[in-house]
């Protein structure tokens, strides 16, 4: 190794990116498949309708039991 060399090689660089891309995958099909699916849709269960339909609108999540 000589001390102008990349500190990244080009296989570094192709792992990296693969695995953000395989990160930002994942993370899409938690945030829009994994509710309802993984776990309990919680928009449904806990979002407070009266209040947002008001005017102004209040949303705000009430405390619910998911059980």
């Amino acid at each position: 190794m000589n001390k102008d060399d990349a500190i990244m090689s080009k296989v570094m660089w192709r792992n990296v990116f693969g695995h953000a891309v395989y990160q930002i995958i994942v993370l899409i099909i938690v945030i829009f498949v994994g509710q309802g699916t993984i776990v309990a849709n919680y928009t449904d269960e806990c979002f407070n309708i009266t209040k947002a339909t008001t005017t102004p609108p209040v949303y705000e999540y009430i405390q619910c039991n998911l059980n």
